[in-house]
């Protein structure tokens, strides 16, 4: 779905506050990226979120899964290294936001029957 760099947040908002979903896994491009887009979803926006990656201890890795099982919250943001091996069912949005001048990593993950992948590309103009 192409949208711009001042659209991007609202366009992601709308797909994660869509009826019916599961739980959605967005993947973004750095720590600090994903650290950044996870506050912004919760304070600003009311989505209960978790962030995961590299500078996430296993402890607390282990932790942040089980609340997504468990249904506490219902986003992940991680960075597509940290969401490595991740086991949760019931994922009904993997959602990809990339920049067009980017290099793009595949990410492969198995979700619920009927799950939706949505590539979030920005452009700047």
């Amino acid at each position: 779905m192409p949208v711009t760099l001042e659209t991007k947040l609202d366009r992601l908002v709308e797909k994660l506050k869509e009826e019916e979903r599961g739980l959605a896994l967005v993947f973004v491009r750095t720590k600090h990226g994903a650290d950044k887009l996870a506050r912004k979803l919760s304070r600003q926006h009311s989505v209960k979120t978790v962030v995961m990656h590299g500078n996430i201890v296993p402890e607390r890795t282990r932790a942040l899964a089980r609340r997504l099982r468990v249904g506490r919250v219902s986003t992940l943001v991680a960075t597509d290294v940290a969401a490595r091996g991740l086991d949760v069912d019931d994922i009904t949005h993997v959602i990809t936001l990339i920049r067009r001048t980017a290099t793009t990593t595949t990410c492969t993950a198995s979700a619920a029957p009927g799950a939706r992948a949505v590539a979030v590309r920005a452009s700047r103009s």
